[in-house]
């Protein structure tokens, strides 16, 4: 099983939310592939926020 970690998207602000992003990162930890999602806000042009949490995979 080969294992890749990087971005795996970048969503677009919703529409009243032009500040804020959402990414969503393939991430390798202690070996196993995990996906964290990433929500971004930015003040000017440099983060002001950002929040982090692991997604699970349903089966």
């Amino acid at each position: 099983m080969t294992l890749k970690s990087g971005v795996k998207s970048i969503f677009q602000p919703i529409d009243g939310e032009k500040d804020q992003y959402t990414v969503l990162l393939n991430c390798i930890q202690n070996g196993s592939e995990i996906r964290v999602l990433l929500v971004v806000k930015v003040t000017g042009d440099k983060i002001s926020e950002m929040t982090y949490n692991t997604v699970r995979q349903e089966y």
